[in-house]
């Protein structure tokens, strides 16, 4: 009898845990989706100033994926190494991140944000995650903050 007690105590406890650390889980992933946004941006930023070349960053809303650049246009550039992982700068949040999404980004109109070498951006702009995380770029400045 007090076995089946303590069993129902558990499963109880178990009900209203589970989903609670689901989503303490998604909301770990969202912070560092944001927080690797954040860097990569102020990665490319500083990347532009200090190798006097332009760098970009280009959301695929679709793909739910970015990826950061350099080169002197859109024509031209090339994907750079990700500092954290030495590989390829194409970040897939399905990957990575899983349960986090592009929800919008806008850069002026456009899907992309480059910084020329003073480190001046190209526009102001945001990307947002799950609808509630907004990763700002400041016009003129290039600071980058998160907003939510």
């Amino acid at each position: 009898m007090e076995v089946i007690l303590v069993l129902m105590i558990i499963g109880i406890l178990s009900a209203i845990v589970v989903p609670k650390m689901t989503g303490l889980i998604t909301n770990m992933r969202l912070k560092a989706a944001g927080e690797k946004i954040m860097d990569d941006l102020r990665y490319i930023y500083n990347y532009a100033i200090t190798h006097r070349d332009t760098t970009w960053l280009v959301v695929n809303i679709n793909d739910n994926s970015y990826g950061i650049y350099s080169g002197p246009s859109s024509s031209q550039r090339q994907l750079l190494l990700d500092p954290s992982t030495n590989q390829r700068a194409l970040i897939d949040l399905d990957v990575s991140y899983s349960g986090v999404f592009i929800s919008a980004v806008d850069f002026g109109g456009s899907n992309e944000v480059y910084f020329d070498w003073w480190g001046t951006p190209s526009n102001g702009g945001k990307v947002v995650l799950n609808n509630n995380k907004t990763i700002v770029i400041t016009p003129s400045t290039g600071y980058v903050y998160e907003s939510e």
